[in-house]
């Protein structure tokens, strides 16, 4: 079985991390919206799936994003929720139309 047809098969840690690397420049507010979408579209068979169904979490959750404050003088990141956005979405259910 070729390389590629395994790792679609049975993605391996590898694939996990490039998958939350993707998430973690996705959701970065800071970034501009071409550098958050080349992360997404760099991931191969095996990263992509794995992306979707953390970022499906999140979303679900109510993460729309991150971004750095400053705290105690250091930076960190933080979740931005649909409280920021909309305070209406806040746990509301999330229905597919």
């Amino acid at each position: 079985m070729p390389p590629a047809e395994r790792a679609a098969k049975s993605p391996g840690p590898l694939s996990e991390i490039n998958a939350f690397k993707a998430i973690d420049t996705f959701l970065d507010l800071g970034r501009s919206g071409q550098s958050r979408l080349a992360a997404v579209r760099e991931l191969n068979a095996a990263e992509a799936p794995l992306f979707l169904r953390h970022l499906r979490e999140l979303v679900r959750l109510g993460v729309v994003g991150t971004e750095v404050l400053e705290v105690d003088g250091e930076p960190r990141q933080a979740f931005v929720d649909t409280a920021y956005a909309d305070p209406r979405l806040r746990n509301a259910p999330f229905s597919a139309a």
